[in-house]
């Protein structure tokens, strides 16, 4: 299975938007974010940043297991699998889902943790 490493910082996450000068951009995302208005385009996530990969690859698993869902639903109509392999490609996926699940979970609050730690130090400017 493909696990998606996680970062375990902020810093991590950090640098890349640190390092990338432009401020301007940022802070206008930033402003955008406060106000409430609408996320991001996908155009302006970065692939080449940590987050950006994250969520192509978190995308992709998603994609990835609803179309073996589909397949399977398929399967088991068709009767073309027996008892021991519908059951064990249905706790595989389980598995699959709930390790997607988790990893979305952690990404939210690893954003949420930014947003909340972006919000102290604009509070304490």
């Amino acid at each position: 299975m493909n696990a998606l490493p996680l970062p375990v910082s902020l810093a991590a996450v950090a640098e890349p938007a640190a390092q990338s000068g432009n401020l301007n951009a940022l802070a206008e995302k930033f402003s955008r974010l406060m106000e409430g208005s609408a996320p991001p385009s996908a155009a302006e996530v970065s692939p080449d940043s940590t987050v950006g990969n994250a969520l192509l690859h978190q995308d992709e698993s998603m994609r990835k297991s609803l179309q073996d869902m589909h397949a399977l639903a398929h399967a088991q109509k068709d009767g073309s699998l027996n008892d021991i392999d519908l059951t064990s490609r249905q706790v595989e996926l389980m598995y699959r889902m709930s390790t997607a699940q988790f990893q979305f979970n952690a990404m939210v609050y690893l954003a949420q943790g930014a947003k909340s730690g972006l919000q102290t130090l604009m509070r304490n400017q």
